[in-house]
């Protein structure tokens, strides 16, 4: 019902009975008026607002409210595609609703199976091809039928592999018998190591055996982990094991008395005696096998890739031609060394080679001087020497000396700079006929020579200096080498003469091991040079002789004596570490020694202390008086600092003239003493004088039993303060008799300081 109907049945007609029920008033007639005004305003319809004002509420909302370019506009109406296809798009369902979304960090993420971001079961769509293995089928007589013998035979080997991309699987079609060589192939693996041939996952693992030396678990053979890839006759191997051989322990091994150890180092090299370590080939003089890196080679190489076989090949090359050359160079230097023995010991040359010689020996002596010696002299280059002839590891540096056997060569330098360094030679040399020369003088000589090859080379790389390096690489090749040399072997004898050996002490070793160094840098920089020395007749070998002669060997020296120098150096480190252990542990034991003297001391004094407390009790017999004759305890006597360490003190700048203070002797200013007292403190001193004076003091004048005339005048004094007293008149009676310059009595001196 509305408000008028309200009204209506709210002013009924007057009657009787409502004019007395019911009687409103003006304020509830005014009232329903203004509802019944206000529910007409409502119920009619509002005015349209202006266009303006509904476009700006419109722009105002679409303003407000973040819209993508691709979601359609709020009020679009939407097409009806029920029962109709999706609209074709280039970008497929899956990328547009499968989005990386960020979520809670702090969320755990679900497994790559149950994700949504899971990979398709089928990864590879092309069809697989099946590849056959051939048949390898190996007969071998059996001395007793097996009735098991007649079902099938098992595989080897589970099926190949197949290379990583490649789309075929091996299948084993043929069944190949299984011969006992095969079956016991990991029987003698080294270590006793028990091979397996595959992983918990079910893939091949590698039957490689390596050797590996533990701090904790010790030398040890072991099975490598890794996955097989490659098949061998020795099983399957892994990637690195199909480059490499793997690592063996070295062979070497020691006796010493009845006890044989084997070196537990790796093997790096081959030698004729077996694999042995670089530590072992250096003490031992091992000469490694120049075809130990072939040998190490894979045996499969058709497993690799053609690039790296061709790679290899080239190394191979590469290496074959490095030990011609070092065989050659070595060959020139024993001919040139000792040309009779040289023949006998001739290796037989290849490819025709003997032919040759014999043809050569047959042509007339003419003939052969005009094919043997050629138009210009080639310079021999620098060839690496870093093992040692014939296995010696200190190769004797006699072998360089007898460069000087060459004939000298005649005529004058031609630059100042060489010059110069001849006459530091012949001026370092006379000086060793002295026979005052020190040893710094000679570091200082070798020093300055260096410095000069170091100062010459840096001279001659300009631009300027280039212009004469012709000129100086002639001389250096014809007179600077043999100069060096004379110096370097004067300097050696002088080292043997002084030290008894060049290659025993660290200073000689100092000395001439730089040397040489820089003499082989020196050739080495030299012959870099873009000059080449002329000959000055048909067949001068000016730089062959050099190479050869001084060069070749003086590697072998230099090497040795660096290895020596190592040695002498670790075992001089060896010998100071082992001092200062030896002094740490002297002084730690000098430390702890003083320390239980300290303690034994103080345990000592504080039993003296307790002593007296009991002869002075005993010779009190009142129990009452005994009672104040109370122990004074030895802790509360002792020196302390403010952080409660016990210290002493000690006469730093002089002598001490008085005892040191001591707690003792704050009792006797404290307390005050009767005359008859202090005589018979200092009477006791005197007449009761030795080492054990208190104790006789305490019986002749604290007991009132004694027979002494001054017995029991003490009887009233405690042993602190008896002791205190004793220490004054010591210290006044020292400093009276120092003042007046008399005697010290022997009493005053044997007094003890207690505590």
């Amino acid at each position: 019902p509305s408000f008028s109907d309200v009204a209506d049945f709210a002013i009924p007609p007057s009657t009787s009975h409502t004019s007395v029920f019911f009687n409103p008033t003006a304020d509830d007639v005014a009232a329903i008026q203004q509802l019944r005004t206000e529910s007409l305003a409502t119920d009619a319809p509002l005015p349209r607002p202006p266009s303006a004002v509904v476009l700006g509420a419109d722009l105002l909302n679409a303003a407000r409210i973040d819209h993508r370019h691709s979601s359609p506009v709020v009020g679009m109406a939407r097409k009806n595609r029920t029962g109709k296809l999706k609209r074709a798009s280039l970008i497929p369902e899956s990328a547009r609703t499968n989005l990386a979304v960020r979520g809670d960090v702090y969320e755990m993420e679900l497994s790559p199976e149950k994700g949504k971001y899971a990979l398709p079961e089928k990864v590879n769509r092309k069809p697989l091809k099946i590849v056959k293995k051939k048949t390898h089928a190996v007969e071998k007589p059996r001395l007793v039928e097996d009735p098991a013998s007649t079902d099938p035979a098992m595989r080897s080997s589970p099926p190949q592999v197949a290379p990583v991309g490649s789309d075929s699987i091996a299948v084993d079609t043929a069944r190949e018998e299984i011969p006992s060589s095969k079956a016991d192939s990991h029987v003698d693996a080294p270590g006793d190591v028990r091979i397996e041939e595959s992983l918990d996952n079910g893939k091949p693992r590698c039957t490689a055996v390596f050797y590996k030396h533990d701090k904790t678990t010790g030398p040890a053979y072991r099975q490598c982990l890794r996955t097989g890839t490659g098949q061998t006759d020795d099983g399957f191997r892994c990637g690195i094991h199909l480059s490499k051989p793997p690592t063996v322990r070295c062979e070497e091994t020691v006796i010493s008395g009845n006890v044989t150890t084997q070196c537990y180092r790796t093997a790096s090299k081959v030698t004729a005696n077996g694999s042995r370590c670089p530590t072992c080939i250096e003490q031992q003089g091992y000469e490694a096998s120049p075809r130990s890196k072939r040998k190490s080679a894979p045996i499969h190489q058709e497993d690799q890739p053609a690039k790296i076989l061709r790679r290899k090949s080239e190394r191979t090359s590469k290496h074959a031609s490095s030990e011609k050359n070092e065989d050659q160079a070595r060959d020139l230097q024993e001919e040139s060394s000792n040309p009779a023995s040289a023949k006998k010991r001739g290796r037989p040359r290849k490819d025709g080679s003997g032919a040759s010689t014999e043809l050569n020996h047959q042509l007339p002596t003419r003939t052969r001087e005009s094919r043997s010696l050629p138009a210009i002299s080639q310079e021999v280059p620098a060839v690496p020497e870093d093992t040692p002839g014939d296995g010696n590891p200190e190769y004797k540096i006699d072998t360089v000396f007898s460069f000087l056997d060459l004939e000298e060569r005649q005529g004058a330098c031609q630059t100042k700079r060489a010059r110069k360094v001849l006459r530091m030679c012949e001026k370092y040399c006379a000086n060793f006929q002295d026979d005052t020369h020190s040893i710094d003088a000679v570091t200082q000589d070798a020093t300055k020579i260096q410095q000069t090859l170091q100062q010459t080379l840096q001279d001659y790389s300009t631009e300027i200096g280039k212009k004469h390096q012709l000129s100086f690489k002639s001389d250096a090749y014809s007179f600077v080498f043999r100069s060096l040399t004379l110096y370097l072997r004067d300097l050696h004898d002088w080292l043997v003469k002084t030290h008894k050996s060049a290659t025993e002490s660290l200073e000689s070793l100092h000395i001439i091991t730089p040397l040489v160094q820089e003499i082989v840098a020196f050739n080495d920089a030299i012959s870099h040079w873009k000059v080449t020395v002329p000959q000055r007749h048909k067949g001068d070998r000016v730089v062959k002789d050099v190479q050869s002669r001084l060069i070749a060997p003086l590697r072998r020296v230099s090497h040795s004596l660096l290895v020596r120098l190592s040695q002498l150096q670790e075992a001089e480190e060896r010998r100071e570490q082992y001092e200062e252990m030896e002094r740490r542990v002297r002084e730690r034991r000098d430390t702890q020694s003083e320390r239980i003297r300290a303690i034994e001391a103080m345990e000592e004094r504080k039993k003296r202390w307790q002593d007296l407390h009991i002869v002075r009790m005993q010779c009190e017999p009142d129990v009452y008086r005994r009672r104040k004759l109370f122990h004074t305890r030895f802790e509360d006597l002792v020196e302390r600092d403010a952080n409660g360490v016990v210290f002493e003190r000690l006469p730093i700048f002089k002598s001490r003239s008085a005892p040191p203070h001591s707690q003792v002797s704050e009792f006797a200013d404290e307390v005050e003493w009767t005359e008859d007292e202090e005589t018979a403190v200092l009477e006791g001193l005197q007449y009761c004088a030795g080492p054990r004076v208190f104790e006789k003091m305490f019986k002749t004048y604290c007991d009132p039993r004694s027979s002494h005339p001054r017995g029991g005048d003490l009887r009233n004094r405690s042993v602190a303060e008896i002791i205190s007293k004793a220490r004054w008149i010591r210290s006044t009676m020292l400093t009276l008799r120092q003042e007046n310059g008399e005697p010290v009595e022997d009493w005053v001196t044997g007094i003890p300081i207690l505590p």
